[in-house]
């Protein structure tokens, strides 16, 4: 006789076993790796010297017993290695830092909807990830050359060879969906990603390293001198050189709705100068970094981050003084909750009035626009096949079901 017993849950009906964690982690001490070829950045020995675990570049965790392989631990959090917001904050695209074979996993963002809308693979070789200034077209950067898609379409992508600018630290110059090339012979050209052309553009500067584009198609460059930036007056036409500060220029930012450019050096800090005068109008202490900058396209705000794992915004506040005239402040507003990510990019959605920022450790942050304060976050999950799954009926907290929903699960 077979008796209709229920089956006992996994919790219900224990093994002996061992506790690796207790082993590895309790009073030991954790080894940074440097310049390993396997991509070892972390290892940890157990009290005993009997297990060692080691963290791995792409995420991966390995567990070995007196110097033999022993376990693959399951990845917890989620490591990208580069991640793109288009330019009107609405898409975003990530890449995946941990490898599936010889791919890695591209995920595609409605920063809107706060949905994942697609996802792809793409050769391991990959290292970067970029979209235009519309997110209609995806670009995946190698060493000398670029896989480019439509967003809507990943199964008919293009190669393109050669050497594309970018207007600050690891974000391509894009003008709706046109890039900024760099031919061999060091002349600036631009590359329409969907009609596949070059067009000549006036060089300023021969041998770029910097370049973005003003709001009238123009260019401001920065050339063999590192120290300044170079464009013509939106007023007159002459040609301006910009930069007051004895620093390397890292970067550029041209405001959409104000005719200021913002240029970012080497000694942190942020200047804005008029693109018609050439004048000077403010200087920004950046408390956070400036290798990324990043504009409204609508209100007097900028954010700003080095890269690590704070980010600020500086919002314009006008008045007019006791005597009548005009007059503005900036105001400097650092990010109020802690996290243990670097950020990858940031750009302002002006539909849910939010600044949207992803981190390595795969958050997407939403924070108030102007005063930067936490609203929430969404964790990215790429080392499983969520579309493979189905959830209903997993029972779960609200926050792990709303994670799940934002990364397209049915639940």
């Amino acid at each position: 006789m077979i008796k209709n017993r229920a089956k006992k849950h996994a919790w219900e009906n224990t093994v002996p076993g061992m506790d690796i964690y207790r082993e590895l982690f309790q009073a030991t001490s954790v080894k940074k790796m440097k310049h390993s070829p396997d991509g070892l950045i972390l290892e940890s020995i157990s009290k005993n010297g009997e297990f060692t675990a080691r963290a791995y570049n792409d995420g991966a965790l390995h567990v070995f017993r007196k110097g033999e392989f022993y376990y693959v631990l399951e990845r917890g959090v989620a490591r990208l290695k580069a991640a793109a917001i288009s330019g009107d904050g609405r898409r975003a695209a990530t890449l995946s830092q941990q490898t599936f074979g010889v791919f890695r996993r591209v995920q595609l963002w409605d920063l809107e909807e706060k949905q994942r809308t697609g996802e792809c693979f793409v050769e391991k070789d990959i290292i970067n990830i970029h979209l235009s200034e519309t997110g209609e077209w995806v670009i995946g950067e190698r060493d000398g050359s670029y896989r480019i898609w439509n967003w809507e379409n990943d199964k008919d992508p293009f190669e393109l060879s050669g050497s594309l600018i970018s207007n600050q630290h690891g974000k391509l110059t894009t003008h709706g969906n046109k890039v900024l090339f760099k031919n061999s012979e060091n002349i600036l050209e631009v590359f329409d990603l969907e009609t596949r052309e070059f067009s000549s553009i006036e060089n300023l500067r021969k041998n770029a390293r910097i370049a973005d584009f003003l709001p009238n198609g123009e260019l401001v460059v920065v050339g063999n001198n590192a120290n300044k930036a170079i464009l013509h007056s939106t007023r007159d036409g002459r040609e301006m050189s910009l930069n007051s500060e004895e620093a390397a220029v890292t970067g550029i930012y041209c405001m959409k709705a104000q005719p200021f450019v913002g240029i970012a050096t080497s000694n942190q800090k942020l200047c804005f100068y008029h693109t018609g005068t050439g004048q000077r109008t403010r200087i920004l202490d950046t408390a956070s970094g400036n290798k990324i900058i990043v504009g409204h396209r609508s209100k007097d705000v900028v954010a700003c981050s080095g890269g690590g794992n704070q980010f600020e915004t500086f919002n314009y506040f006008s008045f007019k003084t006791n005597a009548g005239r005009n007059a503005g402040m900036w105001y400097q507003n650092q990010m109020d909750h802690k996290f243990y990510g670097d950020v990858l990019d940031m750009d302002f959605n002006e539909a849910n009035k939010v600044l949207v920022t992803i981190m390595s450790d795969g958050l997407i942050v939403y924070s108030h626009e102007l005063y930067c304060k936490y609203h929430g976050s969404i964790q990215i999950i790429t080392n499983i096949n969520v579309d493979a799954y189905d959830f209903n009926g997993v029972l779960c907290s609200d926050e792990i079901r709303d994670n799940l929903r934002c990364n397209g699960a049915v639940i």
